[in-house]
């Protein structure tokens, strides 16, 4: 066996990761690591661009479990060798995954550069058994009519070349009937779809928006679900984490930060997107961006280029006229450089303010600068192509349909991860286009197609692995009650489904909508000064999970206070058994 067998680490814990990688020299065993993974979603997405032949996957993880990820695979694949890595306790989890189809199972704290080689060699093997066995028909035709092997190879590929015949793992069949066969399938799958109404889909989307988890691993899953994506820099802590993140506060981010899988990148549109440095190029020249700086700018953007990630206290020193911290955020709102913290960011934001503020004050933003971690350049990232971004854009819609393409493309059109495609050439962003890679998706099985929700186009996709969940979640919508900011990408009414009857509202920061089973139940406007209900039968429960979320932060986190000043007469009952003070006309409700 010449060509060297791929190999993925799959570990949430970075030093077990480096040291399995490094504690034997893979290729002189005839394995080649061709990717890692620190979770079990991240694996199945890399699993998906690089077909890796072996997996080496931690059971307990953040977001997706080792035994969800093997269970995904399993659905696809029976032929990749899977090996789990567990702890004494974790062994039930390990009878789990056994019952899987894994292929072995090793105590990390027992492994040892003898016993991995030893296994190595044992998975080579059953590699190239099963290798063997799959050349039983080329074989068959060898036997059979006394053809050379390279022979029978040469027919079989021309006959696949002239679509005569149809290869699928292995096993060749006649074109014509597997194309038969192939279509029938395919109208069966398309006629077992219902159709449910457009509330329940904006139910399911709403509910998206709410996890439970530890506070950190609901940021993570929101940072790495906004990865990529420019959006108005107040957005992301007053909107996006507010909702997502129970009890958010800005030291999360800072950790999450600090610890090197992400950064920021700011635009001069006065947008952020925050990048995943796995994405980063590192062949790419970094700087060209850079061009047309000058004066103190240049001299900070060179030294950083130099020295790499610094802090600020040793920055000082380099700008000739102005300050470091100053230099350094006109740098960053340009998008390049950042830091391993936001704090610039926020300081970026109020820097209005700063300048009006008080000594003490403007004192201790310069002293929070200094501690606000490392500085450095940011560098290009890869692009993606058309396919790539189709597989983010069912994770953020779940359902893929000439509306949902649209608001995806538009949330990502400025993105530095879509200048170019694979073929150097901006990709179009054509629903005509998408529908080409949608279609051989279909045949090839890995998404399915129906009529799932009311007033979406009629070609509406759905990801197979997602398929049980998304259509069992429109059978029976969850019926709690979800506030979101009316920017807010889960709330879907106004911009993929069209409003219904008398339930208009501007779709802007000031406003919070209610849905309850996904219908729009209430909606506070001018930051919580004007009320209108919608759906008077559950008003004491919507502003009950009002005056929740806002104490949570979840709903204007900035306000100390709301005072309502317009609201219906027959809604200060519910207003009151919310937890709202009378104050002569209005309503006051405090954080």
């Amino acid at each position: 066996m010449t060509d060297l067998i791929s190999v993925m680490i799959v570990d949430d814990e970075k030093l077990m990761l480096e040291d399995l990688s490094t504690m034997i020299d893979w290729e002189a065993y005839g394995y080649q690591i061709i990717a890692t993974a620190f979770n079990g979603k991240q694996a199945l997405r890399k699993y998906r661009e690089y077909h890796p032949q072996v997996i080496f996957t931690d059971i307990r993880m953040p977001f997706m479990d080792g035994i969800e990820m093997i269970s995904e695979i399993r659905k696809t694949d029976e032929k990749v060798s899977i090996v789990l890595l567990t702890a004494y306790e974790d062994f039930s989890y390990a009878k789990a995954a056994i019952r899987l189809g894994i292929t072995e199972y090793v105590i990390k704290s027992e492994i040892t550069e003898n016993s991995l080689s030893e296994l190595l060699n044992r998975l080579k093997a059953n590699i190239i058994k099963a290798g063997k066995r799959e050349r039983y028909i080329t074989d068959r035709m060898l036997e059979q009519f006394f053809l050379s092997e390279e022979m029978t190879e040469a027919l079989l590929d021309k006959l696949c070349r002239s679509k005569k015949a149809v290869e699928d793992q292995g096993v060749y069949y006649h074109e014509k009937l597997y194309e038969r066969a192939r279509e029938g399938h395919i109208r069966s799958l398309r006629s077992q779809t219902a159709t449910q109404p457009a509330s329940h889909y904006a139910a399911l989307m709403a509910a998206r928006a709410v996890t439970h988890s530890t506070a950190e691993e609901q940021l993570r899953e929101a940072v790495e679900k906004g990865c990529r994506k420019p959006c108005p820099v107040r957005f992301w802590e007053n909107v996006y984490f507010a909702r997502r993140v129970e009890r958010y506060g800005a030291s999360l981010l800072d950790r999450l930060l600090a610890q090197g899988d992400y950064f920021w990148r700011m635009s001069s549109e006065g947008t952020l997107c925050f990048c995943s440095y796995e994405d980063i190029d590192w062949e790419a020249s970094a700087g060209a961006e850079a061009a047309g700086l000058k004066g103190d700018e240049l001299l900070m953007y060179q030294e950083l280029r130099r020295r790499g990630a610094s802090f600020l206290k040793f920055l000082t020193k380099i700008p000739k006229e102005g300050s470091a911290q100053e230099v350094l955020l006109s740098l960053a709102e340009k998008g390049l450089v950042c830091a391993d913290s936001f704090v610039p960011v926020r300081q970026w934001q109020n820097q209005d303010k700063v300048k009006k503020a008080a000594v003490r004050q403007r004192v201790n933003t310069r002293v929070m600068a200094l501690s606000a971690g490392r500085w450095d350049i940011v560098r290009p990232v890869r692009k993606y192509g058309p396919e790539e971004w189709l597989e983010q854009f069912f994770d953020e819609n779940m359902i893929l349909c000439r509306e949902t393409f649209r608001k995806s493309v538009q949330a990502v059109s400025d993105s530095p991860y879509v200048l170019a495609g694979e073929d150097g050439k901006k990709w179009e962003w054509s629903w005509a286009q998408a529908l080409e890679i949608l279609r051989i998706w279909e045949y090839t099985g890995r998404i399915r197609r129906g009529y799932f929700v009311e007033g979406m186009s009629g070609a509406q996709f759905v990801r197979g692995e997602d398929y049980d969940a998304v259509t069992g979640a429109l059978r029976e919508p969850d019926d709690h009650t979800v506030w979101l900011n009316g920017t807010d990408p889960a709330l879907v009414w106004g911009k993929v489904l069209e409003l219904p009857e008398k339930c208009g509202f501007l779709a802007v920061a000031g406003t919070a909508v209610a849905l309850k089973a996904g219908k729009l139940a209430a909606v506070m406007e001018r930051q919580g000064r004007v009320l209108r209900i919608y759906d008077a039968e559950d008003m004491k429960e919507v502003m009950a999970e009002f005056v929740r979320a806002f104490k949570q932060g979840a709903i204007y986190p900035e306000q100390k206070r709301l005072v309502l000043k317009e609201y219906p007469a027959e809604a200060a009952e519910a207003l009151q058994h919310a937890g709202y003070m009378r104050e002569m006309k209005d309503y006051v409700i405090y954080k």
